[in-house]
C-alpha cells in the first residue's frame, strides 16, 4: 500500500491551531480537513469565517501546513450545479486549500457536469468526490476524461463514523478510504486497506472517531498519526 496522506477532519473554533501546526511539522503527511457549512457555522466541526481566516493566514506562513476544504449542504449543492455561492462568501480563502471535497448525495442531487467542470478548471485544486456506487464512479470518470484532477473517496458511512467490514477496490490514479477509522482500530484497518489497495497511492480520512465529547481531540489525532507513520 502506498499511503502518502492522512486527513484529519473536523477542526473548529475550539481547536488549537498552534498545535495543529506543530503536528504538521512533525507529521508532514497530515492534511487538515475543514468542514464548510453555511447553516452550521459555529457549531462543533463547523468553524466560523473568522477562524477560517486565521487558519488561512497561518497556512501562508507554514509550508508543511496542508488543508482541504470539505463543502457541505447548500454550498456543496450549489457548487456541483456550477454555482459560486461559497466562492462569493470567501473570495480569497480557497487559495490556502490544496484540495476541495464535495459532500453530496449523487442520488438526490443533479450534477451539471459541464458547469462543474468549468468551475473546477477555473479554480484548479484537486477535487474529491465520495464513492457511493456506480453513479459516483461514472461522474468521477467523466470529470477525469475532461483532464480534471478529480479523485474518489470510499466512504459508505457518509461521515457517520461507521466502521467498514470490507473496503472497495481503489479507483485509480489516487483513492481515499474513510469510515469508522480511529485510534482503536487504525492499525488493523490499514492492514485491511493494504490488502485491496495494492500499489495504488491512497490516503485515509478520519472524523467521528477522533473526537471526545464532540470536540476535535488532537491527542487522538496524534495517536493516529503515529500509527499511520509506520505505513508511510
Amino acid at each position: 500500500m502506498l499511503l502518502n496522506r492522512v486527513t484529519m477532519t473536523g477542526a473548529d473554533n475550539a481547536t488549537d491551531i498552534d498545535k495543529m501546526v506543530r503536528l504538521s511539522d512533525y507529521f508532514p503527511f497530515v492534511e487538515w480537513g475543514i468542514l464548510f457549512s453555511e447553516s452550521s457555522a459555529g457549531k462543533p466541526k463547523y468553524p466560523t469565517a473568522d477562524w477560517l481566516g486565521e487558519l488561512a493566514a497561518i497556512e501562508k506562513k507554514e509550508p508543511l501546513f496542508r488543508l482541504s476544504a470539505h463543502l457541505c449542504g447548500k454550498w456543496s449543492r450549489d457548487f456541483i450545479s456550477g454555482g459560486r455561492l461559497v466562492l462569493d462568501e470567501f473570495p480569497d480563502l480557497f487559495d490556502s486549500f490544496q484540495r476541495i471535497q464535495l459532500n453530496f448525495s449523487i442520488n438526490r442531487n443533479k450534477v451539471d457536469v459541464l458547469e462543474l467542470s468549468r468551475t473546477i478548471r477555473e479554480l484548479g485544486h484537486q477535487y474529491i468526490i465520495q464513492i457511493t456506487g456506480d453513479a459516483s464512479i461514472a461522474l468521477i470518470r467523466s470529470l477525469q476524461c475532461l483532464r480534471l484532477d478529480v479523485v474518489g473517496l470510499h466512504d459508505l458511512s457518509g461521515g457517520k463514523g461507521i466502521s467498514q467490514s470490507c473496503w472497495g477496490q481503489p479507483l485509480q490514479p489516487y483513492c481515499g478510504y474513510a469510515g469508522g477509522l480511529g485510534p482503536d482500530n487504525l492499525q488493523d484497518q490499514l492492514g485491511a486497506v493494504s490488502q485491496v489497495a495494492g500499489d495504488v497511492p491512497v490516503w485515509v480520512d478520519m472524523e467521528s472517531n477522533i473526537r471526545t465529547d464532540d470536540q476535535f481531540d488532537l491527542d487522538k489525532v496524534q495517536t493516529c498519526l503515529e500509527i499511520a507513520e509506520r505505513w508511510m
